[in-house]
């Protein structure tokens, strides 16, 4: 295996580039069952596959074996180099048909049911690799049919497709809980700049009503100081007539502008309160995932 590493062969047949050795110099790629032979591992790495020369299923007819790899060979370039994963489906399923004892069909079935363990290609055609585990009987199969390293490597592998698929679900659902965290802060300065407005608003309000009485007190002490008594009682014919006709009309007006910005507020504020609340909470989940 350490070889194999070294050397950096990668299998002609499916593009793997995983090993285990089964005799000296001899090496069989874990995801396809190519053997292939190392020439002097320490020269330009040499290597030419095996045809037939070393069996792990026991003694079978070479014709059938030979016939078996073929149908690999063939499912495999389906699957790596067309991406034509229905057809290569049809053909595992046949190779475990006729051969299910070779673990190579049971994987190659689940590799092609799983485009070729592409987690990109798998979350964005919406395809749950958890769900087809736990569905799956192949896993089953291949624990009983592969050799217990080579079983192994492949679940391995099988892991690192379900973690990767995992890492884009993370992706996917941080975009989304970013999203209502921008849309969130957005409502929150805007609500902020109301209360902004309407404290302003009020203040406004407030520094007029108190300017205008300033100003009818200012002009009637005036007139009271310089006028004489027909100015004073025209004055006053004036006040008692604005108060009869517009005191309670203006004192409406009055109270209704400030009931309105104080509820603008109260409303304002109580929105606020809730959108922290909920950011707060959206920040909490981001931090879990």
């Amino acid at each position: 295996m350490e070889k194999a590493s070294l050397l950096k062969i990668k299998c002609e047949c499916c593009g793997g580039q995983e090993f285990i050795e089964e005799k000296k110099n001899v090496f069989k790629c874990v995801f396809c069952g190519t053997s292939y032979y190392l020439d002097k591992p320490t020269t330009k790495n040499k290597i030419k596959v095996i045809n037939n020369t070393y069996n792990v299923y026991g003694n079978h007819d070479n014709s059938d074996q030979t016939s078996i790899n073929h149908l690999v060979k063939s499912a495999n370039y389906f699957l790596i180099k067309l991406k034509n994963y229905d057809k290569a489906k049809d053909l595992f399923e046949r190779i475990t048909i006729e051969a299910p004892h070779d673990y190579r069909g049971w994987w190659g079935l689940i590799c092609a049911e799983n485009y070729n363990l592409n987690s990109r290609l798998a979350f964005e055609n919406g395809h749950d690799p958890h769900e087809y585990e736990e569905e799956s009987e192949n896993f089953r199969s291949i624990t009983i049919a592969a050799p217990k390293t080579i079983a192994q490597k492949l679940l391995e592998t099988w892991d690192n497709y379900l973690q990767g698929y995992d890492d884009l679900v993370a992706d996917e659902i941080q975009e989304e809980l970013q999203s209502e965290l921008d849309d969130i802060d957005k409502q929150i300065s805007e609500s902020q700049e109301t209360i902004k407005k309407s404290t302003y608003d009020y203040s406004v309000f407030c520094v007029k009503a108190a300017s205008f009485c300033a100003a009818a007190i200012a002009i009637l002490m005036i007139l009271s100081d310089n006028g004489n008594g027909w100015n004073l009682l025209l004055l006053a014919l004036v006040c008692i007539f604005v108060d009869f006709v517009f005191y309670a009309n203006l004192f409406d007006v009055v109270e209704l502008v400030c009931s309105d910005l104080h509820e603008t507020l109260e409303k304002e504020r109580s929105k606020l309160t809730e959108l922290s609340k909920q950011r707060s909470k959206l920040l909490d989940r981001m931090k879990e995932i």
